[in-house]
Formats: structure tokens, sequence, C-alpha cells
């Protein structure tokens, strides 16, 4: 699948994938929910910061269930880190 390219090096495909899937969710809102998963199941493997930074900002947009919400908190704290986590959420 496409997502497949978020957790590769080349930075350029990988945010074409996530223009085309914020693209998607803004056009098909149906395709939110499945989208939403399959973002949350490369999340750990992306590698870029650029790339990082977009697909956060795609879930932080489009996740609006309870659960996706709590999901995405998780992965992004885990992929942060307890310290820093702890110094985002003090500020």
């Amino acid at each position: 699948m496409l997502t497949e390219f978020l957790s590769d090096t080349n930075e350029l495909a990988a945010s074409d994938v996530l223009v085309f899937m914020r693209e998607a969710v803004q056009r098909f809102p149906s395709l939110t929910v499945i989208i939403i998963e399959k973002l949350l199941e490369v999340f750990s493997q992306i590698k870029s910061a650029k790339v990082l930074k977009s697909t956060i900002w795609i879930l932080g947009e489009f996740a609006t269930t309870a659960e996706d919400i709590q999901t995405v908190l998780g992965q992004i704290k885990a992929g942060l880190g307890e310290v820093i986590w702890m110094a985002i959420m003090v500020d």
C-alpha cells in the first residue's frame, strides 16, 4: 500500500503520499477511518522529521474519535520518549 512509502528514506515520495492521503480524507470523508488506521500502523516506522511532522498534522486534524485520539497521543509519546512528553505536557 502507499503507506509503505512513509517509512522509506525517499522524503519526496513520502510527502507525495501524505498529500494524496490528506486530499483523500478531505474529498472522501468515508475514508477517514481507514486512512487514520493506516497512518497509525506505520507511524513508528517513519524516519524523516518532515514526514513525521506532516503525519502528526494529518492525524491531529482528522482523528476525531476518543480512541483514535488516545492512540495518536500514545504513538507520539512512544516516539518522543517519556521525558520529552512530560516536558511538553507541563508547558
